[in-house]
Protein backbone atom coordinates (compact mmCIF):
# COMPACT_ATOMS: atom_id res chain seq x y z
CA UNK A 1 0.00 0.00 0.00
CA UNK A 2 3.47 2.21 -0.09
CA UNK A 3 2.56 5.66 1.15
CA UNK A 4 -0.62 4.89 3.31
CA UNK A 5 2.00 3.01 5.89
CA UNK A 6 2.96 5.48 8.36
CA UNK A 7 6.85 6.03 9.69
CA UNK A 8 7.15 5.64 13.41
CA UNK A 9 9.78 8.53 13.48
CA UNK A 10 8.86 11.70 15.40
CA UNK A 11 7.96 14.95 14.09
CA UNK A 12 10.67 18.13 13.49
CA UNK A 13 9.66 19.87 11.13
CA UNK A 14 12.47 22.34 10.44
CA UNK A 15 10.86 24.53 9.99
CA UNK A 16 -3.61 45.80 -7.61
CA UNK A 17 -5.60 46.00 -9.43
CA UNK A 18 -8.68 48.19 -8.74
CA UNK A 19 -10.31 48.13 -12.03
CA UNK A 20 -10.63 45.82 -15.04
CA UNK A 21 -6.74 45.35 -16.90
CA UNK A 22 -6.90 45.80 -20.51
CA UNK A 23 -4.73 42.98 -21.74
CA UNK A 24 -1.57 44.42 -24.14
CA UNK A 25 -0.29 42.17 -26.98
CA UNK A 26 3.15 41.30 -26.03
CA UNK A 27 3.36 41.79 -22.78
CA UNK A 28 5.07 38.55 -20.79
CA UNK A 29 4.63 37.77 -17.42
CA UNK A 30 8.33 37.91 -14.99
CA UNK A 31 10.63 35.01 -15.22
CA UNK A 32 9.95 32.85 -12.32
CA UNK A 33 11.68 30.56 -10.13
CA UNK A 34 14.74 32.77 -8.89
CA UNK A 35 13.81 35.85 -10.80
CA UNK A 36 15.06 38.80 -9.65
CA UNK A 37 13.36 42.84 -9.52
CA UNK A 38 15.07 45.87 -10.06
CA UNK A 39 15.21 46.09 -6.54
CA UNK A 40 16.91 43.19 -5.42
CA UNK A 41 13.80 40.69 -4.27
CA UNK A 42 13.71 37.38 -5.84
CA UNK A 43 11.56 34.54 -6.16
CA UNK A 44 11.96 31.77 -4.08
CA UNK A 45 9.99 28.32 -3.27
CA UNK A 46 11.37 28.19 0.36
CA UNK A 47 13.72 29.62 2.50
CA UNK A 48 16.11 27.79 5.59
CA UNK A 49 16.30 27.77 9.29
CA UNK A 50 19.41 29.61 9.75
CA UNK A 51 21.62 29.44 13.22
CA UNK A 52 20.41 32.39 14.85
CA UNK A 53 16.41 33.84 14.92
CA UNK A 54 14.64 35.75 18.09
CA UNK A 55 12.94 33.52 20.02
CA UNK A 56 10.90 36.02 21.44
CA UNK A 57 9.97 37.48 18.05
CA UNK A 58 6.13 37.13 16.97
CA UNK A 59 5.73 36.61 13.38
CA UNK A 60 2.72 38.36 11.55
CA UNK A 61 0.81 37.56 8.48
CA UNK A 62 -1.71 39.61 6.63
CA UNK A 63 -4.53 38.33 4.56
CA UNK A 64 -7.10 38.93 2.55
CA UNK A 65 -10.29 37.82 5.03
CA UNK A 66 -10.47 35.81 8.00
CA UNK A 67 -11.43 32.34 8.88
CA UNK A 68 -15.46 31.77 9.13
CA UNK A 69 -15.35 29.78 11.64
CA UNK A 70 -12.13 28.75 14.14
CA UNK A 71 -14.36 25.57 14.52
CA UNK A 72 -12.65 23.11 12.47
CA UNK A 73 -15.78 20.91 11.24
CA UNK A 74 -18.36 24.01 11.09
CA UNK A 75 -16.49 26.30 9.25
CA UNK A 76 -17.51 26.60 5.42
CA UNK A 77 -14.48 27.89 3.76
CA UNK A 78 -11.55 26.39 2.43
CA UNK A 79 -9.55 29.57 3.59
CA UNK A 80 -10.23 28.61 7.25
CA UNK A 81 -7.11 26.07 7.47
CA UNK A 82 -4.75 28.78 7.16
CA UNK A 83 -6.14 30.01 10.85
CA UNK A 84 -6.46 26.72 12.42
CA UNK A 85 -3.19 24.97 12.08
CA UNK A 86 -1.64 27.10 14.81
CA UNK A 87 -4.18 25.48 17.10
CA UNK A 88 -4.56 22.39 16.06
CA UNK A 89 -2.32 19.94 15.38
CA UNK A 90 -3.84 16.87 13.04
CA UNK A 91 -3.46 13.32 13.07
CA UNK A 92 -1.34 13.19 9.89
CA UNK A 93 1.38 15.71 8.85
CA UNK A 94 1.18 16.58 4.92
CA UNK A 95 4.82 17.28 4.26
CA UNK A 96 5.68 20.10 2.01
CA UNK A 97 7.08 17.39 0.06
CA UNK A 98 3.27 15.90 0.15
CA UNK A 99 4.17 13.28 2.28
CA UNK A 100 2.15 11.52 5.35
CA UNK A 101 3.83 12.10 8.33
CA UNK A 102 3.67 11.33 11.98
CA UNK A 103 1.72 14.48 14.34
CA UNK A 104 -0.54 13.28 16.42
CA UNK A 105 -0.69 9.79 15.13
CA UNK A 106 2.67 8.03 15.34
CA UNK A 107 2.14 5.03 12.98
CA UNK A 108 -0.41 3.62 11.15
CA UNK A 109 -1.25 0.37 9.41
CA UNK A 110 -4.15 -0.55 7.03
CA UNK A 111 -5.44 -3.61 6.48
CA UNK A 112 -5.29 -6.00 3.96
CA UNK A 113 -8.39 -5.59 2.50
CA UNK A 114 -8.03 -1.84 3.26
CA UNK A 115 -11.25 -1.56 5.33
CA UNK A 116 -9.35 -0.65 8.34
CA UNK A 117 -6.84 1.66 9.59
CA UNK A 118 -5.24 1.20 12.94
CA UNK A 119 -3.29 4.21 14.58
CA UNK A 120 -1.13 4.68 17.14
CA UNK A 121 -1.54 8.21 19.34
CA UNK A 122 1.25 9.81 20.44
CA UNK A 123 2.31 9.64 24.47
CA UNK A 124 2.09 13.13 26.79
CA UNK A 125 0.36 15.26 24.66
CA UNK A 126 -2.21 17.85 25.99
CA UNK A 127 -4.93 19.89 24.63
CA UNK A 128 -4.31 24.00 25.33
CA UNK A 129 -6.79 23.52 28.05
CA UNK A 130 -4.72 20.98 29.56
CA UNK A 131 -6.80 17.70 29.27
CA UNK A 132 -4.99 14.92 27.80
CA UNK A 133 -5.01 13.63 24.15
CA UNK A 134 -5.76 9.96 24.28
CA UNK A 135 -7.88 7.35 22.36
CA UNK A 136 -11.70 8.47 23.74
CA UNK A 137 -10.67 12.00 23.00
CA UNK A 138 -9.36 11.11 18.96
CA UNK A 139 -13.26 8.85 18.96
CA UNK A 140 -14.83 12.01 20.31
CA UNK A 141 -13.57 14.35 17.98
CA UNK A 142 -13.79 11.94 14.59
CA UNK A 143 -17.46 11.15 15.57
CA UNK A 144 -18.67 14.57 15.69
CA UNK A 145 -16.39 15.71 12.68
CA UNK A 146 -18.44 12.82 10.59
CA UNK A 147 -21.77 12.64 12.37
CA UNK A 148 -22.53 16.50 13.52
CA UNK A 149 -25.71 17.94 11.16
CA UNK A 150 -23.37 21.33 11.26
CA UNK A 151 -20.04 19.44 9.63
CA UNK A 152 -19.02 20.91 6.73
CA UNK A 153 -16.22 17.97 6.45
CA UNK A 154 -18.85 15.00 7.08
CA UNK A 155 -18.35 14.27 3.29
CA UNK A 156 -14.08 13.78 3.66
CA UNK A 157 -15.26 10.91 6.30
CA UNK A 158 -18.12 10.11 4.68
CA UNK A 159 -16.60 6.33 3.77
CA UNK A 160 -15.80 6.15 7.77
CA UNK A 161 -18.34 3.35 9.33
CA UNK A 162 -16.86 3.91 12.77
CA UNK A 163 -14.21 4.63 15.06
CA UNK A 164 -13.11 2.15 17.81
CA UNK A 165 -10.74 2.91 20.61
CA UNK A 166 -8.38 -0.56 20.97
CA UNK A 167 -6.14 1.27 24.19
CA UNK A 168 -5.54 4.12 25.73
CA UNK A 169 -3.40 5.29 23.08
CA UNK A 170 -4.99 3.72 19.91
CA UNK A 171 -7.93 3.53 17.42
CA UNK A 172 -9.46 1.43 14.55
CA UNK A 173 -10.93 3.49 12.05
CA UNK A 174 -13.42 1.19 9.88
CA UNK A 175 -14.42 2.07 6.32
CA UNK A 176 -17.40 0.85 4.51
CA UNK A 177 -15.20 0.41 1.38
CA UNK A 178 -11.67 1.71 0.76
CA UNK A 179 -10.90 4.93 0.85
CA UNK A 180 -7.23 6.30 -0.55
CA UNK A 181 -8.13 9.72 -0.03
CA UNK A 182 -8.68 9.30 3.85
CA UNK A 183 -5.27 9.48 5.00
CA UNK A 184 -4.63 13.12 3.28
CA UNK A 185 -8.15 14.12 4.60
CA UNK A 186 -6.73 13.85 8.60
CA UNK A 187 -3.79 15.75 7.34
CA UNK A 188 -6.35 18.72 7.16
CA UNK A 189 -9.51 19.83 8.71
CA UNK A 190 -10.94 16.80 9.44
CA UNK A 191 -8.07 15.11 11.23
CA UNK A 192 -7.72 18.22 13.68
CA UNK A 193 -8.94 17.01 16.96
CA UNK A 194 -10.47 19.14 19.69
CA UNK A 195 -10.48 18.87 23.49
CA UNK A 196 -13.19 16.60 24.09
CA UNK A 197 -14.34 19.34 27.43
CA UNK A 198 -14.31 22.27 24.53
CA UNK A 199 -17.20 20.23 22.34
CA UNK A 200 -19.72 22.07 23.84
CA UNK A 201 -18.18 25.58 24.01
CA UNK A 202 -20.19 28.22 22.89
CA UNK A 203 -17.19 30.50 22.22
CA UNK A 204 -15.31 27.65 20.04
CA UNK A 205 -15.97 29.26 16.96
CA UNK A 206 -13.41 31.96 18.28
CA UNK A 207 -11.24 30.32 20.31
CA UNK A 208 -10.24 27.14 19.35
CA UNK A 209 -8.96 24.39 22.15
CA UNK A 210 -6.77 21.92 20.17
CA UNK A 211 -3.30 20.47 20.83
CA UNK A 212 -1.62 22.31 18.95
CA UNK A 213 1.65 24.49 18.94
CA UNK A 214 0.08 27.88 19.52
CA UNK A 215 -3.62 28.73 21.61
CA UNK A 216 -5.30 31.76 20.24
CA UNK A 217 -5.00 34.66 23.11
CA UNK A 218 -7.33 37.23 21.17
CA UNK A 219 -9.33 37.06 18.65
CA UNK A 220 -11.02 40.20 17.23
CA UNK A 221 -13.46 40.08 14.88
CA UNK A 222 -12.65 41.66 10.97
CA UNK A 223 -9.30 42.37 12.33
CA UNK A 224 -6.47 39.85 13.32
CA UNK A 225 -6.29 36.81 15.36
CA UNK A 226 -3.13 36.69 18.37
CA UNK A 227 -1.96 33.31 19.56
CA UNK A 228 0.48 32.88 22.11
CA UNK A 229 3.21 29.66 22.65
CA UNK A 230 1.54 26.76 24.01
CA UNK A 231 4.27 25.84 26.75
CA UNK A 232 2.99 21.91 27.12
CA UNK A 233 2.97 21.52 23.44
CA UNK A 234 4.63 18.12 22.89
CA UNK A 235 7.29 19.34 19.89
CA UNK A 236 8.70 22.94 21.45
CA UNK A 237 11.68 22.80 18.40
CA UNK A 238 8.94 23.98 15.41
CA UNK A 239 8.22 27.13 18.38
CA UNK A 240 10.65 29.27 16.89
CA UNK A 241 8.49 32.03 18.10
CA UNK A 242 6.64 33.81 21.40
CA UNK A 243 3.33 34.31 19.22
CA UNK A 244 1.94 35.02 16.11
CA UNK A 245 -0.23 37.88 15.00
CA UNK A 246 -2.50 36.96 11.94
CA UNK A 247 -4.30 40.19 10.37
CA UNK A 248 -7.16 40.64 8.07
CA UNK A 249 -6.32 42.70 5.33
CA UNK A 250 -8.69 42.94 2.72
CA UNK A 251 -7.53 45.79 0.90
CA UNK A 252 -4.32 44.78 -1.60
CA UNK A 253 -2.49 47.63 -1.63
CA UNK A 254 -2.60 48.19 2.34
CA UNK A 255 -1.42 44.18 2.73
CA UNK A 256 1.67 45.19 0.08
CA UNK A 257 2.31 48.69 1.76
CA UNK A 258 2.28 46.86 5.57
CA UNK A 259 4.83 44.74 4.66
CA UNK A 260 7.40 46.91 3.08
CA UNK A 261 6.54 49.01 5.70
CA UNK A 262 7.92 46.17 8.37
CA UNK A 263 3.90 46.11 10.03
CA UNK A 264 3.71 42.30 8.76
CA UNK A 265 6.67 40.21 7.81
CA UNK A 266 4.68 38.36 4.95
CA UNK A 267 1.34 38.81 3.53
CA UNK A 268 -1.07 37.27 0.25
CA UNK A 269 -0.13 39.24 -2.69
CA UNK A 270 -2.54 39.83 -6.41
CA UNK A 271 -0.86 38.71 -9.32
CA UNK A 272 -0.27 42.02 -10.99
CA UNK A 273 1.74 43.23 -7.59
CA UNK A 274 4.40 40.67 -7.67
CA UNK A 275 6.76 43.39 -10.03
CA UNK A 276 6.38 46.05 -8.12
CA UNK A 277 7.09 43.97 -5.20
CA UNK A 278 10.15 42.53 -5.96
CA UNK A 279 11.53 46.64 -7.12
CA UNK A 280 10.99 47.43 -3.90
CA UNK A 281 13.37 44.94 -2.57
CA UNK A 282 10.51 42.16 -1.05
CA UNK A 283 10.97 38.61 -1.79
CA UNK A 284 8.01 36.12 -2.96
CA UNK A 285 7.33 32.75 -1.88
CA UNK A 286 6.15 31.29 -5.32
CA UNK A 287 5.41 27.76 -6.37
CA UNK A 288 2.12 25.85 -7.85
CA UNK A 289 -0.72 24.63 -6.10
CA UNK A 290 -4.20 23.31 -6.57
CA UNK A 291 -6.35 26.47 -6.05
CA UNK A 292 -8.00 28.04 -8.68
CA UNK A 293 -10.66 31.15 -9.77
CA UNK A 294 -13.75 29.85 -10.54
CA UNK A 295 -17.15 30.98 -12.00
CA UNK A 296 -20.11 28.98 -10.68
CA UNK A 297 -23.26 28.91 -11.21
CA UNK A 298 -26.78 27.26 -9.22
CA UNK A 299 -28.18 24.52 -11.66
CA UNK A 300 -31.15 24.70 -10.39
CA UNK A 301 -32.40 28.20 -11.07
CA UNK A 302 -33.14 29.96 -13.97
CA UNK A 303 -31.58 30.65 -16.28
CA UNK A 304 -29.00 28.51 -15.09
CA UNK A 305 -31.04 25.21 -15.03
CA UNK A 306 -30.73 24.77 -19.03
CA UNK A 307 -27.46 23.73 -19.94
CA UNK A 308 -27.54 25.28 -23.15
CA UNK A 309 -27.49 28.84 -20.85
CA UNK A 310 -24.48 26.98 -19.37
CA UNK A 311 -22.35 26.15 -22.03
CA UNK A 312 -23.24 29.54 -23.44
CA UNK A 313 -21.68 31.31 -20.38
CA UNK A 314 -18.92 28.48 -20.78
CA UNK A 315 -17.74 29.62 -23.99
CA UNK A 316 -18.05 33.69 -23.55
CA UNK A 317 -16.04 33.31 -20.90
CA UNK A 318 -11.96 34.51 -22.28
CA UNK A 319 -9.96 32.24 -19.77
CA UNK A 320 -6.50 33.29 -21.87
CA UNK A 321 -7.71 36.83 -21.09
CA UNK A 322 -7.95 36.67 -17.46
CA UNK A 323 -4.87 34.90 -16.73
CA UNK A 324 -2.18 35.50 -19.44
CA UNK A 325 -3.76 39.06 -19.38
CA UNK A 326 -5.20 40.25 -16.28
CA UNK A 327 -3.00 38.11 -13.88
CA UNK A 328 0.39 38.36 -15.85
CA UNK A 329 0.53 34.98 -16.75
CA UNK A 330 0.72 33.58 -12.92
CA UNK A 331 -2.44 31.57 -13.62
CA UNK A 332 -2.67 29.28 -16.48
CA UNK A 333 -5.86 29.22 -18.33
CA UNK A 334 -7.56 26.19 -18.22
CA UNK A 335 -10.56 23.46 -17.70
CA UNK A 336 -9.72 21.25 -14.88
CA UNK A 337 -9.64 21.33 -11.40
CA UNK A 338 -6.26 20.16 -11.03
CA UNK A 339 -2.99 21.83 -11.65
CA UNK A 340 -0.99 20.23 -14.73
CA UNK A 341 1.69 18.62 -12.19
CA UNK A 342 -1.33 16.64 -10.35
CA UNK A 343 -1.60 13.20 -11.67
CA UNK A 344 -5.04 13.64 -11.60
CA UNK A 345 -4.86 16.23 -14.54
CA UNK A 346 -5.52 14.71 -18.19
CA UNK A 347 -2.58 15.59 -20.49
CA UNK A 348 -4.59 14.74 -23.49
CA UNK A 349 -7.34 16.94 -22.64
CA UNK A 350 -5.07 20.00 -21.32
CA UNK A 351 -5.84 22.95 -20.37
CA UNK A 352 -8.92 22.88 -23.42
CA UNK A 353 -9.41 26.62 -23.98
CA UNK A 354 -8.07 26.94 -27.52
CA UNK A 355 -10.17 26.57 -30.83
CA UNK A 356 -12.48 23.81 -30.67
CA UNK A 357 -12.10 22.56 -27.26
CA UNK A 358 -14.48 22.90 -24.32
CA UNK A 359 -13.05 26.20 -23.20
CA UNK A 360 -12.82 28.23 -26.18
CA UNK A 361 -13.94 31.69 -25.99
CA UNK A 362 -16.19 32.01 -28.99
CA UNK A 363 -18.72 35.15 -27.74
CA UNK A 364 -20.61 34.02 -31.06
CA UNK A 365 -21.42 30.53 -30.42
CA UNK A 366 -22.21 31.75 -27.08
CA UNK A 367 -25.18 33.85 -28.72
CA UNK A 368 -26.41 30.96 -30.76
CA UNK A 369 -26.61 29.24 -27.73
CA UNK A 370 -28.70 31.15 -25.99
CA UNK A 371 -31.32 31.73 -29.07
CA UNK A 372 -31.38 27.69 -29.01
CA UNK A 373 -32.33 27.88 -25.02
CA UNK A 374 -34.46 30.34 -25.70
CA UNK A 375 -33.03 33.49 -24.81
CA UNK A 376 -32.60 35.60 -28.21
CA UNK A 377 -31.91 38.92 -26.42
CA UNK A 378 -29.82 36.82 -23.84
CA UNK A 379 -29.73 36.38 -20.01
CA UNK A 380 -29.54 38.66 -16.92
CA UNK A 381 -28.71 37.54 -13.38
CA UNK A 382 -27.06 38.64 -10.26
CA UNK A 383 -23.61 37.60 -8.87
CA UNK A 384 -21.92 37.42 -6.04
CA UNK A 385 -18.62 38.19 -4.88
CA UNK A 386 -16.04 38.70 -1.76
CA UNK A 387 -15.07 42.86 -1.63
CA UNK A 388 -12.06 41.68 -2.25
CA UNK A 389 -9.75 43.79 -4.92
CA UNK A 390 -8.62 41.08 -6.67
CA UNK A 391 -11.68 39.06 -6.82
CA UNK A 392 -13.65 42.23 -7.91
CA UNK A 393 -11.64 42.90 -10.89
CA UNK A 394 -11.79 38.76 -12.22
CA UNK A 395 -15.64 39.45 -11.77
CA UNK A 396 -15.45 42.62 -13.44
CA UNK A 397 -13.56 41.24 -16.87
CA UNK A 398 -16.06 37.86 -16.56
CA UNK A 399 -18.79 40.70 -16.71
CA UNK A 400 -17.14 42.22 -19.96
CA UNK A 401 -16.89 39.11 -21.66
CA UNK A 402 -20.18 37.99 -21.13
CA UNK A 403 -21.34 41.16 -21.99
CA UNK A 404 -19.68 40.76 -25.21
CA UNK A 405 -22.24 37.75 -25.68
CA UNK A 406 -25.66 39.48 -24.81
CA UNK A 407 -25.20 37.86 -21.35
CA UNK A 408 -25.93 41.03 -18.61
CA UNK A 409 -24.18 40.13 -14.94
CA UNK A 410 -24.66 42.88 -11.93
CA UNK A 411 -22.20 42.42 -9.75
CA UNK A 412 -23.08 42.21 -6.32
CA UNK A 413 -20.06 42.99 -3.10
CA UNK A 414 -20.36 41.67 -0.17
CA UNK A 415 -17.85 40.49 3.01
CA UNK A 416 -15.86 37.26 1.72
CA UNK A 417 -17.79 35.16 4.60
CA UNK A 418 -21.33 36.51 3.16
CA UNK A 419 -20.34 35.68 -0.52
CA UNK A 420 -19.97 32.00 0.33
CA UNK A 421 -22.98 31.63 3.04
CA UNK A 422 -25.16 33.27 0.23
CA UNK A 423 -24.11 31.16 -2.93
CA UNK A 424 -23.56 28.15 -1.36
CA UNK A 425 -25.41 28.04 1.79
CA UNK A 426 -28.45 30.46 1.73
CA UNK A 427 -28.70 29.93 -2.18
CA UNK A 428 -30.01 33.52 -2.46
CA UNK A 429 -27.80 34.22 -5.07
CA UNK A 430 -27.64 32.13 -8.87
CA UNK A 431 -23.98 32.90 -9.07
CA UNK A 432 -20.71 33.69 -8.17
CA UNK A 433 -17.24 33.95 -8.56
CA UNK A 434 -14.97 32.75 -5.93
CA UNK A 435 -11.74 30.68 -5.55
CA UNK A 436 -11.09 27.16 -4.48
CA UNK A 437 -8.87 26.68 -1.77
CA UNK A 438 -8.07 22.75 -1.91
CA UNK A 439 -8.10 19.83 0.88
CA UNK A 440 -4.99 17.04 0.92
CA UNK A 441 -6.11 15.07 -1.63
CA UNK A 442 -7.22 15.29 -5.39
CA UNK A 443 -11.00 14.48 -4.80
CA UNK A 444 -11.09 17.45 -3.19
CA UNK A 445 -13.13 19.89 -5.84
CA UNK A 446 -15.46 16.55 -6.23
CA UNK A 447 -16.14 16.71 -3.00
CA UNK A 448 -16.43 20.26 -2.03
CA UNK A 449 -17.55 21.71 -5.88
CA UNK A 450 -18.30 18.88 -8.41
CA UNK A 451 -20.63 15.94 -6.33
CA UNK A 452 -24.63 16.26 -5.76
CA UNK A 453 -24.59 16.96 -2.17
CA UNK A 454 -21.32 19.03 -2.40
CA UNK A 455 -21.24 22.39 -0.54
CA UNK A 456 -20.08 24.37 -3.25
CA UNK A 457 -23.14 22.69 -5.81
CA UNK A 458 -25.99 24.28 -4.54
CA UNK A 459 -28.36 23.20 -7.45
CA UNK A 460 -27.19 19.54 -6.67
CA UNK A 461 -25.73 19.10 -10.73
CA UNK A 462 -25.40 15.25 -10.69
CA UNK A 463 -25.38 11.79 -12.93
CA UNK A 464 -25.28 8.06 -11.67
CA UNK A 465 -22.40 8.13 -14.06
CA UNK A 466 -20.47 10.50 -12.38
CA UNK A 467 -21.39 8.96 -8.73
CA UNK A 468 -20.46 5.80 -10.06
CA UNK A 469 -16.85 7.22 -11.11
CA UNK A 470 -16.05 8.96 -7.79
CA UNK A 471 -17.08 5.77 -6.00
CA UNK A 472 -14.84 3.72 -7.89
CA UNK A 473 -11.73 6.00 -7.45
CA UNK A 474 -12.25 6.04 -4.19
CA UNK A 475 -11.58 2.28 -3.98
CA UNK A 476 -8.13 2.89 -6.06
CA UNK A 477 -5.54 3.13 -3.42
CA UNK A 478 -2.54 4.24 -5.55
CA UNK A 479 -2.44 7.51 -8.20
CA UNK A 480 -1.70 5.44 -11.14
CA UNK A 481 -5.27 3.30 -10.49
CA UNK A 482 -6.69 6.47 -9.79
CA UNK A 483 -5.48 8.69 -12.33
CA UNK A 484 -7.75 6.71 -15.41
CA UNK A 485 -10.98 7.17 -13.55
CA UNK A 486 -10.35 10.97 -12.51
CA UNK A 487 -9.81 11.30 -16.62
CA UNK A 488 -13.49 9.91 -16.76
CA UNK A 489 -14.71 11.95 -14.42
CA UNK A 490 -13.73 15.06 -16.14
CA UNK A 491 -15.16 13.96 -19.25
CA UNK A 492 -18.14 13.65 -17.52
CA UNK A 493 -18.28 17.01 -15.88
CA UNK A 494 -18.16 18.35 -19.37
CA UNK A 495 -20.76 16.25 -20.72
CA UNK A 496 -22.78 17.92 -17.78
CA UNK A 497 -21.86 21.38 -18.88
CA UNK A 498 -20.62 21.45 -15.51
CA UNK A 499 -21.95 24.34 -13.05
CA UNK A 500 -18.54 25.60 -11.99
CA UNK A 501 -16.54 26.93 -14.70
CA UNK A 502 -12.72 26.79 -13.93
CA UNK A 503 -11.24 30.24 -15.04
CA UNK A 504 -7.76 29.49 -14.40
CA UNK A 505 -4.82 27.45 -12.01
CA UNK A 506 -3.39 29.88 -9.41
CA UNK A 507 0.43 29.95 -7.64
CA UNK A 508 1.19 30.00 -4.08
CA UNK A 509 2.84 33.70 -3.89
CA UNK A 510 3.25 35.89 -0.86
CA UNK A 511 5.86 38.83 -0.34
CA UNK A 512 7.77 38.47 2.79
CA UNK A 513 10.41 40.21 4.47
CA UNK A 514 14.04 38.95 3.06
CA UNK A 515 15.37 37.23 6.35
CA UNK A 516 12.25 35.25 7.53
CA UNK A 517 13.02 31.73 7.71
CA UNK A 518 11.45 28.25 7.72
CA UNK A 519 9.33 29.32 4.58
CA UNK A 520 7.43 25.72 2.60
CA UNK A 521 5.49 25.86 -0.24
CA UNK A 522 2.91 22.82 0.55
CA UNK A 523 1.27 21.15 -2.48
CA UNK A 524 -1.62 22.15 -1.68
CA UNK A 525 -1.35 25.56 -0.72
CA UNK A 526 -1.71 25.87 2.21
CA UNK A 527 -0.22 28.29 4.30
CA UNK A 528 1.18 26.61 7.63
CA UNK A 529 3.79 28.33 8.78
CA UNK A 530 4.91 25.64 11.34
CA UNK A 531 8.57 26.15 12.45
CA UNK A 532 8.94 29.32 10.89
CA UNK A 533 11.54 31.89 12.59
CA UNK A 534 12.47 35.81 12.80
CA UNK A 535 15.42 36.53 12.47
CA UNK A 536 16.31 39.91 15.36
CA UNK A 537 16.45 42.18 12.26
CA UNK A 538 13.16 41.84 11.64
CA UNK A 539 12.04 41.23 15.10
CA UNK A 540 11.43 45.01 16.76
CA UNK A 541 12.89 43.54 19.98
Amino acid sequence: MGWLQGRAAGLCIPAVVTALVVVVAGCAPIERGGGEGQGGGELVESTPIAEEYDENAVFSWGYTVGASSMDPHRGSSGFDQNWLFPAYDRLIYMSPEGEPEPMLATDWTLSEDALAIDMNLREGVVFHDGTPLDADAVKMSLDRARTDPESNVAPLLATVESVEVTGPLGIRINLTEPNAALLPNLGDRAGMIISPTALQNPDLDRYPVGAGPYRVADYRDGDRVVYEKFEGYWDPEVQRTAGLEYRIMADDETRLNAIRAGEVHIGIVRESQIPSALDMGLNVLDGPRNSYYYFSVNAAMAPFDNPLVRRAVNHAINRVEIGDGILQGYCTPTVQPWPANSWAYDEELGDAVGAGEYGEHNPEMARQLLAEAGHPDGVTFDAIVANITGYVTIAEAVQAQLAEAGITMNIRQVEAAQANEAFMVEKTVPAAVLSYEPTMDESGPLVTHYLGDALGNPGGLTSPELDRLFNEQNSRISPEERAPVFHGIMAELMRLDMHEMVLCMRRRQEVFQPGLQGLNIYPTGARDYRGVAVPASLSGN
